[in-house]
């Protein structure tokens, strides 16, 4: 899963590619309408975002664990890692 810098994209039945959204890593754990968001480093982000307190309940479900990364757009739609400093 260690991503390859390339020149030009291609394309391989052989490879997988994600998109490289440059956020925080983290895994958000959902269970009975409440939500804990914890870092790879297992450090409570829940309170530094309070923009996901409503992800509970867009959850069609009443237990869920969702693996994910936290990103901020700027204006045009294109991830900003700088956005999210400070949090």
């Amino acid at each position: 899963m260690l991503p390859t810098l390339i020149d030009e994209a291609f394309s391989d039945p052989e490879w997988v590619f994600e998109t490289k959204w440059d956020g925080y890593r983290a895994v958000c754990f959902i269970s009975k309408g409440a939500h804990r968001l914890i870092s790879r480093n297992q450090v409570d982000m829940t309170t530094a975002f309070p923009e996901l307190s409503r992800i509970a309940p867009m959850v069609k479900a009443s237990t869920a664990v969702l693996d994910g990364e936290i990103v901020a757009l700027r204006h045009d739609g294109r991830p900003s890692f700088q956005l999210l400093q400070g949090v």
